[in-house]
């Protein structure tokens, strides 16, 4: 598929029409790894940079990212109040997802 510099955060996704799904993200972005390891590292800036992600980057998915990386850090309460945050964030796909995993934390 062609790729556009423009089109740089916009996911293309591969569909399964059978069974009704997205079955894989077809332009995979090194920037979501290179945001996992930042994170982990625990730094005040890298923390800082994930949170400006989850709140308003282009790509939903590099915001989930954030998000989820982000939660790996945290005790059960810490992140259900992050994904609680998830689900004001403005993004209809992290708000469904961080939904999905306050459900799973409260079972």
């Amino acid at each position: 598929m062609h790729v556009d510099p423009a089109q740089g955060w916009f996911d293309q996704y591969a569909f399964d029409p059978e069974r009704n799904e997205v079955a894989r993200v077809l332009s995979p972005n090194a920037t979501e790894a290179f945001l996992r390891v930042a994170v982990a590292s625990g730094t005040d800036e890298a923390l800082d940079y994930a949170e400006w992600v989850g709140e308003g980057h282009p790509s939903e998915r590099l915001r989930l990212a954030s998000f989820e990386a982000r939660a790996g850090l945290l005790d059960q309460e810490g992140r259900d109040a992050l994904w609680r945050e998830g689900e004001r964030c403005g993004s209809r796909m992290v708000a469904e997802i961080a939904k999905k995993r306050r459900v799973a934390l409260a079972s």
